[in-house]
């Protein structure tokens, strides 16, 4: 188990917590943007909302299963397949044509999110010990709201100085990088024994 004040918790509360700001920061780079998307779209408020929303509640119901997957196939591959895929997603967002293209490019976004947010707290409940425990889901709360505020500044800014497709693309490359230190600081699991089938609820 992993113990406070330690390299290993250190290095692997950083990872964790890196991994949510990443999340978080992509799950709400569109939110400052709207206004910009629906006059770009010429598409009216209700519908440009939807750049939110489906990513949201993809995320939403792509928890669970993600969660069922993780026991299979363990929660490190599950947690750095989800960071992966953002840069991916994102720019296949760049190929959008059409309001309801890059909503649905966004829903996929909420797929590939939901994969670090479901399964990252399992895996500090079986590596960390009771005491490391509550401090990194502490700090692995805070980096969600950081990584929130940082993804609706960083949209923001970007598209207010450049345009939506060149915030879309920086946001690949950090995440792309981000997904790198990750995988190179987060150990391989030891508390979670893999099984080829899920367990009964």
């Amino acid at each position: 188990m992993i113990e406070p004040k330690t390299p290993a918790y250190r290095r692997v509360s950083f990872a964790l917590a890196f991994g949510s700001f990443l999340v978080f920061c992509n799950l709400y780079l569109f939110q400052p943007m709207l206004p910009l998307m629906a006059d770009a779209f010429s598409v009216s408020a209700t519908q440009v909302n939807w750049l939110q929303a489906s990513s949201t509640l993809t995320l939403a119901v792509c928890l669970v299963p993600w969660a069922v997957c993780s026991e299979m196939i363990g929660r490190r591959f599950v947690m750095l397949l989800s960071l992966f895929l953002l840069p991916v997603v994102g720019l296949t967002m760049l190929l959008s044509t059409s309001i309801v293209g890059l909503s649905l490019a966004r829903g996929a976004m909420g797929v590939a999110l939901a994969g670090f947010a479901a399964v990252a707290v399992a895996y500090m409940a079986e590596e960390f010990s009771p005491k490391a425990l509550a401090l990194a889901v502490g700090t692995y709360v805070s980096a969600n709201s950081l990584g929130g505020i940082a993804g609706r500044i960083f949209g923001g800014i970007v598209s207010d100085w450049y345009n939506w497709q060149t915030a879309v693309i920086a946001m690949a490359v950090f995440s792309l990088l981000g997904a790198l230190l990750v995988m190179k600081a987060l150990p391989a699991q030891r508390g979670c024994r893999i099984s080829p089938r899920p367990s009964q609820f």
